[in-house]
């Protein structure tokens, strides 16, 4: 081979090279962009800033855990387990914000609802709610934080449930990173705009 038939195929090496780096970084860039977008899309109803988003702990150990973003709460749920014998619990851990009044927001059951729950207060802001197995309701247990201007809530149903375990999801969370976050998020198949 000649020199000028090395030095081309030196040079064509070097040019597919670089476009090859160019084409990943371009499309690197557009994943994050698109990352970018789709958290923003799936947030921007929540009347808080992520940051302030809290997610359980358990969530990392579980493939099945999901997260909702309304304007009124941010909701993950997830099955914790396996347990013995089968499956655990479906947990559901919900920050919901209060009405402008104070009052419990009304996509959660209030205990005044007596005869669809037994509501139990267990000191320091915390309550423990029973619902019972009627024609509206499937039997659960939850626990319910006041937080504020926030209502935390735990709710489990659907397998074995004690407090201690929903106390446990409670007391063990973490701030989400934006990958975490848009994980639990997005769905399979979510598309915006972007292609």
């Amino acid at each position: 081979m000649s020199t000028r038939t090395r030095r081309l195929a030196v040079a064509l090496l070097v040019v597919l090279a670089a476009c090859w780096g160019t084409y990943q970084w371009l499309a690197s860039e557009f994943r994050q962009a698109k990352d970018r977008r789709d958290l923003h899309d799936l947030t921007r109803s929540l009347p808080w800033a992520n940051e302030t988003l809290l997610v359980p702990d358990a969530v990392r150990h579980e493939t099945d855990a999901m997260a909702w973003a309304n304007a009124g709460s941010f909701k993950v749920t997830f099955r914790k387990g396996p347990q013995v014998g089968g499956h655990g619990p479906m947990i559901e851990y919900a920050m919901h914000r209060k009405e402008e009044d104070g009052s419990e927001p009304v996509d959660v059951v209030s205990c005044g609802a007596t005869k669809i729950v037994t509501c139990t207060d267990l000191g320091h802001g915390l309550r423990q709610v029973v619902t019972h197995d009627t024609d509206s309701s499937d039997p659960a247990l939850a626990l319910y934080q006041d937080a504020g201007s926030l209502l935390i809530t735990v709710r489990g149903y659907d397998g074995p449930l004690d407090v201690s375990l929903l106390r446990d999801v409670l007391a063990h969370t973490h701030r989400p990173t934006d990958d975490e976050l848009l994980s639990l998020l997005r769905p399979p198949g979510y598309q915006t705009d972007w292609r």
